[in-house]
């Protein structure tokens, strides 16, 4: 199952994604509610929200979905898939926590890194599918970075590895976009360098939250990232250095997980910079294809 976050009018409403459009989850949610306990109950209107309340299960959408479809409302609650009147938004907009790995593949020249690299990304950077990456006049590199990301489903606090893989509620791909022109000025000075990644626009996610079993190996899909279309490098997580569930373990005895935190698992290519007015494609096997067009500011 995939699910997406997707605008309805004013609002976002969450949705299963399917051949033919989106089933909207929300609208057959409130549905149902009121067919079954004849109040009028607050709209789901983020996957986000659904995690925090242990609701993406079988057990709470499957008597959603099977309601619809014994009284022939499906048609009438799917709406097509990243149009103008309902484009998609990030999976997950404001996670509390984006968790990004540094140096999680090999790179000829630099020594693996004997513990995960990581650093943070600011929840207020991210974007969703088809949404443009502004190129600030301040820049004068900015490279993309294709990541898969695992999203978080349940509190996790000192997890063992062996368990950890329970705690992950889907994946994404994740753009871990750099002004590399600034990071390097602040590595130089020695100053903090996070902002560089940090940058309004500069996480885009998505295009969807597909759910662990939709995914036969996350530590085995390839990764292919285009440049207006152009094939710029291609990858596979299977060189992966720190696996998912070791990272789990990894963070989560200095820091507890939340439902909605990201982790970034790091990128294994590095091509040319981008500039105004290209598309970048991010298309990691199994999870989907994340793009964004690049805008100048201004």
């Amino acid at each position: 199952m995939k699910l997406a976050l997707f605008a309805f009018g004013q609002e976002d409403h969450v949705g299963i994604v399917e051949e033919d459009g989106i089933f909207d989850l929300t609208r057959a949610m409130q549905a149902y509610d009121l067919f079954n306990k004849n109040i009028q109950t607050a709209p789901v209107t983020s996957i986000h929200e659904m995690l925090d309340t242990n609701m993406v299960r079988p057990a709470v959408i499957e008597p959603v979905v099977d309601f619809i479809d014994r009284h022939n409302l499906r048609q009438a609650l799917t709406v097509p898939e990243g149009t103008a009147d309902h484009p998609l938004r990030a999976p997950i907009r404001r996670p509390g926590k984006i968790i990004a790995l540094g140096g999680n593949y090999s790179f000829p020249g630099y020594p693996d890194p004997e513990e995960p690299p990581f650093f943070f990304k600011v929840a207020t950077s991210v974007i969703g599918s088809d949404e443009p990456i502004i190129y600030k006049k301040i820049m004068k590199q900015v490279e993309p970075e294709i990541e898969l990301a695992a999203v978080i489903g349940a509190r996790a606090s000192d997890v063992p590895e062996e368990e950890a893989m329970q705690y992950v509620a889907g994946y994404t791909v994740l753009n871990d976009v750099t002004a590399r022109d600034l990071q390097n000025a602040a590595w130089d000075i020695q100053r903090p360098w996070e902002y560089t990644k940090s940058i309004d626009t500069f996480t885009p996610v998505g295009p969807h939250l597909v759910l662990p079993e939709a995914v036969s190996d996350p530590h085995d899909l390839a990764m292919i990232m285009r440049v207006n279309g152009e094939v710029v490098a291609e990858a596979s997580t299977n060189t992966m250095l720190f696996r998912i569930p070791f990272l789990i373990e990894y963070l989560s005895q200095y820091m507890t997980l939340e439902p909605g935190d990201i982790i970034a698992t790091g990128t294994p290519a590095h091509p040319e910079a981008l500039h105004p007015g290209d598309v970048i494609e991010l298309d990691v096997a199994e999870v989907g294809v994340l793009r964004n067009p690049i805008v100048a500011e201004g």
